[in-house]
C-alpha cells in the first residue's frame, strides 16, 4: 500500500466522487438521501451531483475543492470531503442549500420542504472554525486495509500544515453506521453529542434514528 498517492480531487475524478457520495449517503435504505429527500431517480441524482461538483464552491461537502483522494496507479481508491466551517459569514448548511435549490429549481425545492426540515432538525450544529470531515468512501476491493483511518490522518495533517486556526476536527454521521464509527474511533475520534432524535420521516429517508457528532483535537 506504499504506492498510494494522496492528492486533491480534480474534475477528472467526478465519476468516482459521484459514486462515493451516493454510497456515503446510503446506509439502511435502498436509495441515497438525495433520492429520498427530492424524489429523484438514480440518473437524476447523478446529474445533480455532477452539476454541484462542477460549481467552483468552497466550504461545504459537495464542493469539488473539499475532496481529497488516495489513488493507486492514477486510479482513485478512497476519498474524503473536508472543509473549515465558517467562523463568520455563511455556514456550510446554508451554502449547500443554496447550491441545491438553484440546481433543482424552486418548485422541486418547495415540494421537498417537509423532508428538508426533517433532515435539518436532526442534524447537529457544526462548530464554527472546526475542520469538518465527511463523505468517506473506499473502493470495495480496498476495504479492510484501514484506508479510512489513513485518509483521515492525511487530511488532518494537510490542514495542520497550512496552518489553519482549527483546533478540533468533527465528523457527523448516522448512528447506525457502526463499522464507520469503529474506524473513526481508531483515528482518535470520540462522541461529542447526539443530534435531536429523527422524526418518522427522517428514519424512513435515512434508515437511522439520528446523527452522532464526533470530535478530535488537532493543531495543538
Amino acid at each position: 500500500m506504499d504506492d498510494l498517492v494522496f492528492r486533491k480531487a480534480t474534475p477528472a475524478d467526478l465519476p468516482f466522487l459521484i459514486t462515493a457520495i451516493k454510497a456515503a449517503e446510503k446506509l439502511c435504505t435502498a436509495s441515497c438521501t438525495y433520492e429520498n429527500i427530492f424524489k429523484l431517480s438514480a440518473p437524476e441524482v447523478d446529474d445533480l451531483l455532477k452539476q454541484a461538483l462542477s460549481i467552483e464552491g468552497v466550504g461545504y461537502q459537495l464542493a469539488l475543492s473539499t475532496f481529497f483522494l488516495y489513488t493507486r496507479g492514477g486510479v482513485p481508491v478512497a476519498c474524503c470531503s473536508s472543509w473549515i466551517e465558517a467562523a463568520d459569514g455563511m455556514p456550510s448548511g446554508f451554502k449547500i442549500a443554496t447550491v441545491l435549490s438553484s440546481l433543482l429549481g424552486f418548485e422541486k425545492w418547495i415540494d421537498a420542504k417537509v423532508s428538508i426540515m426533517a433532515f435539518s432538525e436532526a442534524n447537529p450544529q457544526r462548530t464554527a472554525g472546526a475542520l469538518q470531515l465527511e463523505t468517506f468512501y473506499v473502493e470495495p476491493s480496498y476495504r479492510g486495509q484501514a484506508l479510512t483511518v489513513r485518509i483521515i490522518d492525511s487530511v488532518i495533517r494537510h490542514y495542520v500544515s497550512i496552518p489553519t486556526s482549527a483546533k478540533i476536527a468533527q465528523i457527523t454521521m448516522l448512528e447506525e453506521n457502526v463499522e464507520a464509527f469503529h474506524a473513526y474511533q481508531k483515528a482518535g475520534f470520540q462522541i461529542h453529542c447526539k443530534g435531536v432524535p429523527g422524526s418518522a420521516l427522517f428514519r424512513s429517508m435515512t434508515g437511522s434514528a439520528g446523527f452522532l457528532q464526533l470530535y478530535k483535537t488537532i493543531g495543538v
